[in-house]
């Protein structure tokens, strides 16, 4: 745990600075689709047709839905921290993503440490996160999907079955481009269980709740 909360500071301490200085340079909204991202959020409520129906039209869900109270503020929606703040939170999960999905390769907390750095100093991931964009959200979901599928292959237990499945739907959230992720996922959680020479009908359980 003590790694995990080390690892969370320094994510989130280069996250705002990254933020800070993006912002203070008037480049938060450089992209076109960072504004496009933050005005799918305020259309949920602010628009000629509001309500949910708003969402996921084009894009994943996901990024929008945190946007949502956040764009409810004005002056977060104009100076587009309303958008920032969701990626920012998702950059530090990804950071957290990264950490741990070393640990689970390597069972090392110093290759974790590494992984976790190498995603962390990325400078375009620190520049994206700190504007209304998705990158950071599609990091995050793949690196936990795949660092609680290779916890459930080492350990059997159905409770990381059911982690994995949940990351990997949050990652089906944030790019359609992870739709084949619970297929791909269904094949490893198969793979794995015949490894540990589960009985058929377990595997098969476990295939179905991972897909479901």
């Amino acid at each position: 745990p003590r790694w995990s909360i080390a690892v969370a500071v320094a994510a989130v301490a280069a996250s705002l600075i990254a933020a800070v200085l993006v912002h203070a340079a008037g480049r938060a909204g450089l992209y076109g689709d960072a504004a496009t991202h933050l005005l799918h959020g305020r259309r949920v409520f602010d628009s000629a047709t509001p309500g949910f129906a708003q969402l996921g039209n084009y894009w994943p869900p996901l990024q929008h839905m945190l946007e949502v109270p956040l764009a409810w503020a004005d002056p977060l929606y104009r100076s587009m921290w309303a958008g920032s703040l969701p990626a920012m939170a998702m950059y530090v999960v990804a950071v957290l993503g990264a950490y741990h999905l070393g640990v689970e390769l390597v069972r090392d907390r110093r290759a974790g440490a590494i992984a976790a750095f190498a995603v962390a100093a990325n400078p375009n991931l620190l520049h994206l996160q700190s504007s209304a964009m998705l990158e950071s959200g599609i990091v995050m979901g793949l690196l936990w999907a795949a660092a609680s599928l290779m916890r459930f292959a080492r350990t059997g237990r159905f409770g990381d079955l059911v982690l994995a499945a949940g990351w990997s739907a949050v990652a089906v959230w944030t790019t359609w481009g992870a739709l084949v992720l619970p297929f791909a996922g269904t094949v490893l959680v198969v793979l794995a269980c015949r490894s540990k020479r589960f009985p058929r009908r377990k595997i098969e359980t476990f295939a179905l709740a991972y897909l479901t």
